[in-house]
């Protein structure tokens, strides 16, 4: 708006000249827009703060975020991403079993349950054992033997103070000179043995009778034939005991039979078949045995 000049056309115009006058005459210090136009001007005139330009705010406030993301660049929502954290309060971790708790791929060990562990791994080693370098030193003072020391026999034998050793020819002969017999039996099935513990018609050489004690069993059976059983009686009983293996019908011979082939216990020993599927022809099983 411009300021109005003298001839007026209205009383207002007039007032508004009178106004004029009396303000930018009022100690010569009137101030017109040339005065403030820039940011500094104004500045200089503010004695109790300085302006700031808009991007001089910007910077400020980007130095306060720092390197912030976006989904933290407020209180608000800085104050909501607290709100979900977890966090341990001193009361979870003041005792070791508590941290153990939380420390998921190892425990924490006290001083004293390391001490222990220590100990344990000691064990009763004398204090001069009792560190590595300790015991190499023990070590490095020992007589060891090597393999050339006792590649004979007789090498063997002269370092063992309390008996020889024996080779295995020398134990064959020691086990003649005490007069074991190796015997063996065959019993022969001549087949259809369905139902072989209902089969009452046993052939003569599914059954034998035996005098002393014999040992060292061992059978060896036809093709025809998955397994057998036994059973066995002494002579003056009727009453048979039956053996699903030869383990039970060697017990039984340790607790009932005494005396050797010539003079010992008599006693009758059954062999019965268990065929394969499908199998019912004849078969035989040999069984093998030492006797005094």
């Amino acid at each position: 708006m411009n300021t109005p000049k003298p001839p007026f056309s209205s009383i207002s115009e007039e007032l508004l000249y009178n106004i004029y006058l009396k303000v930018s005459t009022v100690n010569g210090n009137g101030i017109s827009p040339n005065d403030i136009d820039t940011l500094a001007k104004l500045n200089s005139f503010l004695k109790d703060a300085v302006l700031m330009k808009a991007d001089d705010i910007l910077s400020a406030i980007n130095a306060l975020k720092g390197n912030v993301p976006v989904v933290a660049n407020s209180l608000e929502k800085l104050y909501n991403i607290v709100q979900g954290l977890t966090y341990l309060k001193r009361e979870d971790i003041d005792h070791l079993a508590e941290l153990n708790a939380i420390v998921q791929d190892a425990d924490l060990v006290r001083t004293e349950d390391l001490t222990n562990a220590i100990n344990g791994v000691k064990g009763n080693a004398p204090a001069n054992g009792n560190t590595l370098e300790k015991l190499y030193g023990l070590i490095q003072g020992l007589n060891y033997l090597k393999r050339e020391d006792i590649d004979t026999l007789a090498e063997l034998n002269a370092l063992v103070t309390d008996g020889d050793l024996v080779r295995v020819d020398e134990l064959a002969e020691a086990l003649v000179a005490l007069n074991l017999k190796k015997r063996n039996i065959q019993f022969f099935f001549s087949g259809h043995w369905n139902d072989h513990e209902n089969y009452n018609h046993y052939h003569d050489r599914d059954i034998f009778v035996l005098r002393g004690k014999i040992n060292s069993l061992a059978h060896d059976f036809t093709n025809q034939l998955s397994g057998v059983t036994y059973k066995s009686r002494l002579d003056v009983s009727t009453n048979w005991a039956n053996h699903t293996t030869l383990a039970n019908l060697q017990t039984w011979i340790n607790a009932n039979i005494i005396g050797d082939e010539l003079s010992g216990t008599k006693y009758w020993i059954k062999c019965l078949p268990v065929y394969k599927p499908g199998y019912d022809d004849e078969a035989m099983n040999i069984l093998n045995f030492y006797t005094l």
